[in-house]
């Protein structure tokens, strides 16, 4: 008579494999980013990136905590940007010796009230970052520059190349509605907040290219 707690064969490695893999997903990444800034100088940030997040049965925890530290080249300072997920990274500038971070929110986009246009900044200013309005950004024209919103499924590039994304890598795997693209902010008269139909309205009409397209 069969074993009623037996398993058919290879179901149990089976399982066993995939409880591996998922705790493997839920191991912290870190990894040495190459940043280049719009005046063409290139910071190296080192990332970390923890994977505690809510997740669905039978599938890899999500992105949560992470963190980012450089130095700025112009006053050899260190500078450290923490965060839940809620922000993502999109483009750090350094003006006139100060750092100027722009964020998108992924995964609380109600939290901070539909932004239109949906970036949200801050300046580094005596050891800490201060939000600031995307109307008093010293840069009003930048390009994506930094990885964006959840890296999990970059995990298996960045470790083949021994944990370091050079500029080029970051620019090549930005998702498709940053790579490539160049956001102007020149025409921006002020950010608007609170419809929450913005918050899943595209956005595109804030890349300098598609909005030239438009005024044709």
């Amino acid at each position: 008579m069969r074993d009623m707690h037996s398993h058919p064969r290879g179901i149990a490695p089976t399982l066993l494999a995939m409880t591996l893999f998922l705790s493997a997903c839920g191991d912290p990444l870190g990894w040495r980013e190459e940043i280049l800034l719009p005046d063409g100088r290139v910071v190296t940030a080192v990332r970390y990136q923890e994977f505690n997040g809510p997740s669905e049965p039978f599938k890899p925890p999500t992105a949560s905590n992470y963190r980012l530290e450089f130095r700025n080249p112009d006053t050899g300072e260190k500078v450290i940007w923490e965060y839940s997920r809620d922000l993502a990274t999109v483009a750090l500038s350094i003006n006139d010796k100060i750092p100027e971070l722009v964020t998108t929110p992924n995964y609380a986009t109600l939290r901070f009230r539909c932004p239109d246009p949906p970036y949200v900044a801050f300046r580094y200013i005596d050891g800490q970052w201060a939000r600031v309005a995307l109307t008093d950004l010293t840069r009003k024209v930048f390009v994506p520059n930094m990885t964006v919103w959840d890296i999990r499924y970059l995990r298996p590039s960045i470790e083949a190349q021994g944990g370091r994304w050079s500029a080029r890598d970051v620019a090549a795997h930005l998702p498709e509605k940053f790579r490539g693209k160049t956001i102007d902010l020149t025409g921006l008269d002020r950010q608007r907040f609170g419809d929450p139909k913005q918050c899943s309205q595209p956005d595109n009409w804030w890349f300098a290219e598609d909005r030239a397209a438009g005024e044709q």
